[in-house]
């Protein structure tokens, strides 16, 4: 009894005495519904990580942040969590498993039981993490020894974690550390924003270059009608999971058919993931080369096969009427590394620094629009509504 009592006071002493990144922590997740805890008191903040706990969390993250869709062919039943168990718990241990994102195995066969009460460690919850974030191949990911060293080793080098040794991967997770992570990983793209200039005609320092636009679209080909009054240009890259998330959601082609005949894009890279990206962008660039009408239908296909790799791309690209001999003598010049790196420069007079990075400009005032990040088609849709009006 008396232990209970002094276990209780402790309990009080942490719910009077939270850092403020903890409360702002707290405040972040329950704007998100990643807890429905309706105080910081009720959250349990300081208590350990269940696996049916972190499913609800995991979930709610994913789709109502990075805006994941589950998917929903996929049956993922459990024989120990009864359907009244998840509904509890938000319906997060379905929607973990149709996200891909707990209990699926690398060889793409469901667990047949999810053991919902058990505690999670830093190692466990850091590799459904990074799947979210980063949407990884495993293969290439999960085969490290061990399994969650790069997983960690994402985390940290996105700020999102400061260590991957200390807490120990082996050790309890706790809810108010997970609420954290979650918080600090929104920073990916709380810097995004949507940017509306309207430009004063004699302020000339603050426009956007007509010349390097000029010069854009009549070398690039033009997704959809060329005099279209509003171009939507999208720098991306093939390896950044926010690109893929803003191509699986069929943003930019969901504006241009609502807008028809009104807006054309032209998407251009802008390399963020180092090497790889960029070997991925001049074989891109490859098929820009030996056929031009190709290029769109390559570029969203291979976000489906997300991360593409060199052999990905290259069958995409024949499967849709690349010559393949003509094509891997391309890539394996490297001829259009150089280009992207000088291209890259004068993207940065454009104010690009990250991607996706989508400039809406009006081809007749040149007032323009920034949208600095992956955001819903709705944002898109006001930016050009802005614009034509």
């Amino acid at each position: 009894m008396l232990f209970s009592a002094v276990f209780l006071m402790w309990g009080i002493l942490l719910a009077e005495n939270y850092t403020s990144e903890q409360e702002s922590a707290y405040d972040y997740a329950h704007s998100q519904k990643i807890t429905t805890a309706s105080s910081i008191e009720n959250a349990d903040m300081d208590g350990e990580l269940t696996r049916i706990a972190m499913a609800k969390m995991i979930s709610n993250f994913a789709i109502n942040v990075l805006w994941l869709q589950p998917d929903t062919s996929l049956n993922c039943s459990f024989w120990d969590v009864a359907s009244s168990l998840d509904e509890q718990y938000n319906y997060g241990v379905t929607q973990s498993c149709q996200l891909w994102l707990m209990w699926i195995w690398k060889d793409w066969k469901k667990s047949e039981n999810f053991d919902p009460n058990a505690t999670v460690t830093r190692a466990q919850f850091a590799t459904a993490f990074s799947r979210a974030l980063s949407k990884f191949n495993w293969n290439i990911i999960e085969d490290w020894d061990p399994y969650y060293s790069t997983h960690l080793q994402y985390l940290q080098s996105e700020w999102i974690i400061k260590s991957v040794t200390s807490p120990s991967p082996s050790t309890a997770e706790r809810r108010w550390n997970v609420m954290i992570m979650m918080m600090r990983a929104s920073e990916l793209n709380k810097n995004a924003g949507v940017e509306i200039e309207i430009i004063p005609e004699d302020d000339q320092s603050q426009k956007i270059s007509t010349e390097i636009i000029a010069k854009l679209k009549d070398k690039w080909v033009i997704r959809w009608p060329e005099d279209a009054k509003i171009t939507i240009i999208e720098f991306t890259e093939l390896l950044c999971p926010y690109c893929q998330i803003q191509s699986q959601q069929w943003t930019i082609n969901s504006v241009i058919q609502q807008f028809s005949g009104q807006v054309n894009s032209i998407s251009r890279p802008f390399i963020i993931h180092g090497d790889i990206a960029l070997q991925l962008s001049s074989a891109l660039e490859c098929v820009w080369e030996l056929n031009s009408w190709a290029y769109y239908d390559v570029l969203d296909e291979s976000f489906w096969a997300y991360p593409v790799n060199l052999t990905g791309l290259v069958d995409i690209a024949v499967e849709h009427g690349v010559d393949e001999k003509l094509l891997q003598n391309c890539v394996s010049e490297w001829k259009y590394i150089q280009p992207i790196v000088d291209m890259m420069n004068i993207w940065l007079q454009l104010w690009v620094n990250w991607t996706p990075w989508s400039i809406i400009i009006n081809n007749e005032s040149w007032k323009y629009v920034i949208v600095a990040g992956a955001y819903p088609v709705e944002i898109f849709v006001e930016a050009v509504e802005s614009l034509l009006n």
